[in-house]
C-alpha cells in the first residue's frame, strides 16, 4: 500500500513538472513589454541567434536552447527523485512539506552547477515566490492560446533581455489526473484534509481549480552568453 501511494504521489509531481520540449519548432523574441505588445498575435521574431559559418557547428540559439533544456530536465530529475525518497521515508503526507522546504534549495543546487538562474513561474501561484511577472503573464497567455488549438504545438521559447543574456521558457502542463489531487477542484478532487494542509503551508494559495490539459506554469532559465562557450546541443528526448 505504501509503495502504491509513493508511486501515485511521484506521478503527480512528474505530471505537474512535465517539460514539453520535444518539438523542433524554435521561437525567440525580445523580452521587453513593448516587443511583446508589438508581436502579439503573430509568430515571434528571431532575435537571439547568430548564423554559423560552419554548417556542422551548432548556432548560438541551438546552444542556448540546449542549456535551457538541460537545466529544466536536471532540476526536474533532482526534485522528483528527492520527493520520491521523502514519500518512501515518511509517507505521502510528507510531499507538501517537502515542496515547501526543500524544492528551492535543490533547484538552486542545479542553478549553481550550470551557472544559471532556474525558477518555475505561474499565473496562479501556490508559493508567492513563483508568481509570474507582467511579461511572463503575457507569455503564459500565448501558451494557453496555443494549447487550446493544439496540445502538441507548444515548444520552448528563447528570449533575450540584453546583449549577453538569454531567458529560456518551457511550458508545464497538467497531463495526469493524479495532479488534480492537489491542483483540481477544491472539496472534490482536492480533499478537505489536503486543502487544510495546503492552507497551512500556503495561506495565499491560488493553485487549485485546474483541469487536465491546463497550463500550470513555466520553467524559467536565465543565463549569460558567456556560459554557452563550448556548449553543444544535448540529444533531444
Amino acid at each position: 500500500m505504501k509503495r502504491n501511494f509513493a508511486k501515485q504521489a511521484f506521478l503527480v509531481f512528474a505530471a505537474v513538472a512535465t517539460v514539453l520540449v520535444v518539438s523542433r519548432e524554435r521561437s525567440s523574441v525580445c523580452l521587453a513589454p513593448a516587443c511583446l505588445e508589438t508581436q502579439a498575435g503573430s509568430h515571434p521574431v528571431l532575435l537571439a541567434s547568430a548564423a554559423s559559418s560552419d554548417a556542422t557547428a551548432p548556432s548560438l540559439e541551438e546552444r542556448a536552447l540546449a542549456k535551457g533544456r538541460q537545466a529544466a530536465t536536471r532540476t526536474f530529475g533532482l526534485l522528483s527523485s528527492n520527493l520520491l525518497h521523502a514519500i518512501k521515508t515518511s509517507g505521502v503526507t510528507n510531499a507538501l512539506p517537502y515542496c515547501s522546504v526543500l524544492a528551492d534549495p535543490l533547484t538552486q543546487q542545479v542553478a549553481k552547477e550550470l551557472n544559471a538562474d532556474i525558477r518555475r513561474v505561474t499565473h496562479r501561484p501556490r508559493n508567492p515566490k513563483g508568481a509570474a511577472s507582467a511579461v511572463e503573464l503575457e507569455l503564459i497567455k500565448r501558451y494557453e492560446a496555443a494549447l487550446a488549438k493544439d496540445t502538441n504545438a507548444v515548444a520552448p521559447t528563447l528570449l533575450t533581455n540584453a546583449a549577453d543574456r538569454f531567458v529560456f521558457y518551457a511550458p508545464i502542463v497538467i497531463t495526469n489526473s493524479l495532479c488534480l489531487q492537489c491542483h483540481g477542484a477544491p472539496g472534490t478532487e482536492v480533499l478537505p484534509e489536503t486543502l487544510a494542509a495546503i492552507a497551512k503551508l500556503y495561506p495565499r494559495d491560488q493553485a487549485t481549480g485546474f483541469k487536465l490539459g491546463d497550463l500550470r506554469g513555466l520553467w524559467r532559465v536565465e543565463f549569460s552568453r558567456a556560459s554557452l562557450e563550448g556548449a553543444t546541443p544535448a540529444s533531444r528526448p
